[in-house]
């Protein structure tokens, strides 16, 4: 890992290098403190350093140094760093001519999650799902697995989502339930919409009611709501 935690003052550069960039809005600043980090060998400067220079349009856009930083940062152990460059790769800006390449993109993406990011391996698992980059289904299980396995609760929602709809491998209910309830478990209200909707599927009113209110309570989408009060209604007509 080299220096990447070397000292407290690297520690306080970092804190106000990322202060700057996603409360303050103030990317100078964040350039000066991660380019402080950089100086010191510090692979955090280098992905602020790569990120700003990839995304900030005060900085100015610079491809080519971006790349250089982030693949510097990668290299030191810094899973950040080789997770943007899957990012610079799997997208394209007709403005800054953003150099796309889905290989490579899979690449970093892939060098990311086998260094522990949840994320990385999600968005494999999304390129290779829309074929973006060739793979066979069990590839596309084993990334959205991957990522729920670190903690990444949207990677366990796309595998119940593919076994409740049958999408690439055959429907199976039981284990869509429970890979909802494993994003449930990590925090992820989503999972109990997702269980709603699949005893809806099912045709299992009271469930289906029990897991829209659970859902009502912890999310923000009204929608959750909606049919949680439809169930209700439905459910009184029929007692009447």
């Amino acid at each position: 890992m080299g220096s990447v935690y070397a000292s407290k003052e690297a520690d306080q550069y970092y804190f106000i290098a990322e202060k700057a960039l996603n409360h303050d809005f103030d990317d100078q600043k964040a350039f000066k403190y991660y380019q402080k980090l950089a100086d010191m060998g510090d692979s955090r400067g280098y992905v602020g350093l790569g990120y700003l220079y990839s995304k900030s349009i005060r900085i100015g856009i610079d491809y080519p140094k971006a790349i250089a930083y982030l693949k510097k940062a990668g290299d030191m152990g810094n899973a950040e760093g080789y997770f943007f460059l899957g990012g610079i790769y799997s997208t394209h800006s007709t403005w800054y001519d953003a150099p796309k390449d889905d290989s490579k993109a899979a690449q970093y993406y892939k060098k990311a999650g086998d260094m522990g990011n949840g994320e990385a391996y999600f968005l494999l698992g999304w390129m290779y799902r829309y074929k973006e980059v060739r793979a066979d289904t069990s590839k596309i299980i084993e990334c959205f697995q991957k990522a729920g396995d670190l903690g990444y609760s949207k990677g366990y929602l796309v595998l119940g989502s593919m076994y409740a709809y049958g999408m690439y491998v055959s429907t199976n209910y039981t284990k869509a339930a429970v890979y909802y309830q494993k994003a449930i478990d990590l925090g992820n209200p989503d999972g109990y919409s997702s269980l709603g909707d699949l005893y809806n599927q099912k045709q299992d009113t009271n469930k289906a009611l029990e897991y829209y209110q659970k859902a009502c309570k912890k999310g923000e989408d009204e929608v959750d709501c909606e049919e949680a009060e439809a169930l209700e209604h439905q459910l009184s007509l029929k007692k009447k």
